[in-house]
């Protein structure tokens, strides 16, 4: 998972470096596209961005891929959204998160007292939902930590007025672990005939107090 160019590496590692992983990371990723990116030159009022657009969108990525803009066709519609994303069913992404989260919060005396397995923080996934075009992906936890393995759909539909905005999805993990593995898969199943998934940043908190890291 790479930046598209120079201008956009330091977004790029940004987003990275909030989902936990490196530049070489594999953890959950299919190697036959370890820098798949979404062109640069596919944006713009060019007819030759337009269609550089149209053949990336007709083959896309097999896995999770980098991207600074929206994939809107139409040039007006095109606008600053960095993340990483799917376009397909199956493809999936995992990262790795520190569960333990007792340092900073000054709990070391607590945790001394009650096994790592019994340690809790509230997981929040923060990606795009819209109207038209998103998918469904299933999120479940390994490596020394665990949580409730659910499903996230990222299509919404109003009845007043259809936008494409970043959410928040919270979730609890059990565990203390330095190397606690989340995971998530683009399912086949779509409630919008699109399989589009797009996350922008992943945050732990304590649920004592909420100090987020």
């Amino acid at each position: 998972l790479a930046s598209a160019g120079p201008d956009h590496a330091a977004e790029g590692h940004a987003v990275t470096a909030a989902l936990g992983l490196s530049a070489d990371s594999r953890l959950g990723c299919a190697t036959a596209e370890p820098q798949a990116s979404c062109p640069r030159s596919a944006f713009g009022r060019s007819e030759r961005a337009a269609v550089k657009l149209r053949e990336f969108l007709r083959r896309p990525p097999r896995t999770w891929f980098w991207c600074y803009s929206s994939l809107a066709l139409n040039p007006a519609q095109q606008k600053k959204s960095p993340g990483v994303l799917a376009l397909v069913p199956g493809a999936t992404l995992g990262f790795t998160v520190d569960s333990r989260m007792a340092s900073e919060a000054g709990r070391e005396d607590a945790i001394a007292n009650q096994s790592r397995l019994e340690l809790r923080v509230r997981a929040t996934i923060e990606h795009l939902v819209s109207y038209e075009g998103m998918g469904i992906v299933s999120v479940a936890c390994v490596g020394g930590c665990s949580c409730d393995a659910h499903r996230i759909d990222a299509h919404r539909v109003d009845a007043h007025r259809n936008v494409s905005v970043f959410l928040q999805h919270a979730f609890d993990v059990r565990g203390g672990s330095s190397k606690c593995g989340v995971r998530m898969q683009v399912l086949s199943e779509t409630s919008s005939g699109g399989h589009k998934f797009k996350v922008r940043t992943v945050t732990l908190a304590l649920p004592e107090n909420g100090a987020e890291r």
